[in-house]
């Protein structure tokens, strides 16, 4: 199985995260034949815009991961690209409307919200 590559580069007003994990990543290849990644709202932004340099540092960096996320706000299979970051352990860059910091948040509150 090859590995799933959504907006990425060779080698990032803040939308709610969701209470919980999005199950894990969903086929690429749907039943109908379709290949949800067709569907992504970023398939023809630049890639290096959900990447900033200074994700968080410096004004320039708010205001890219800001524009990242707009573009992921109506994204039909928002869900999905979101699952896939955190299946993979993408640690870089805005993945499903959420960056480095939300996922890190995300999983941490879906960790202490399991019973043990």
């Amino acid at each position: 199985m090859t590995a799933i590559l959504m907006p990425t580069r060779a080698s990032p007003a803040p939308a709610a995260a969701p209470a919980r994990l999005p199950a894990p990543s969903a086929p690429v290849i749907r039943a109908d034949g379709s290949n949800w990644r067709d569907l992504r709202a970023c398939r023809d932004a630049d890639p290096d815009l959900f990447f900033p340099e200074d994700l968080a540092s410096t004004p320039a960096g708010r205001a890219q991961r800001a524009e990242a996320k707009r573009v992921c706000r109506p994204c039909p299979v928002r869900e999905q690209c979101l699952a896939l970051a955190l299946a993979e352990r993408h640690n870089d860059g805005v993945w499903g409307g959420l960056d480095e910091s939300e996922r890190r948040s995300l999983k941490r509150r879906t960790r202490r919200s399991m019973p043990a």
